[in-house]
C-alpha cells in the first residue's frame, strides 16, 4: 500500500467506503483509548465517499465475500471492478 493507492473498506461483506491513502505507515507502539487509537498500524487517508451515499437503496447493494482483513488488491476481481466504478462515478 502507497500513497495515491485507493482502498476499499469493507463492513460484513458489503461495501462500506472508498478511501486514498495520503499517508505514510505509521505504527504505535502502545494503544492510548484516551487519544481514540485502539489499532496500531495505520495511514492517513481521504474519503472518497460512502457507498450508502452513492447507492442509496440497500437492497442493490453488492455483496463481496471477503475472507482476510486486508489483502492485495487484483483488478479483475469484483473488488476491483466496484473500485473503478466508483472512481469513475466521482471522477477520481
Amino acid at each position: 500500500m502507497k500513497k495515491g493507492d485507493f482502498v476499499l473498506i469493507m463492513a460484513h461483506h458489503f461495501p462500506f467506503a472508498l478511501v486514498r491513502v495520503t499517508g505514510d505507515y505509521n505504527y504505535i507502539k502502545l494503544d492510548d483509548a484516551s487519544m481514540g487509537i485502539w489499532c496500531q498500524h495505520f495511514r492517513k487517508v481521504d474519503l472518497i465517499g460512502y457507498y450508502a451515499d452513492w447507492i442509496t437503496n440497500a437492497r442493490e447493494w453488492e455483496k463481496i465475500t471477503m475472507v482476510n482483513t486486508i489483502s492485495t488488491l487484483a483488478p479483475d476481481t469484483q473488488s476491483g471492478e466496484l473500485i473503478e466504478r466508483w472512481r469513475k462515478e466521482y471522477e477520481v
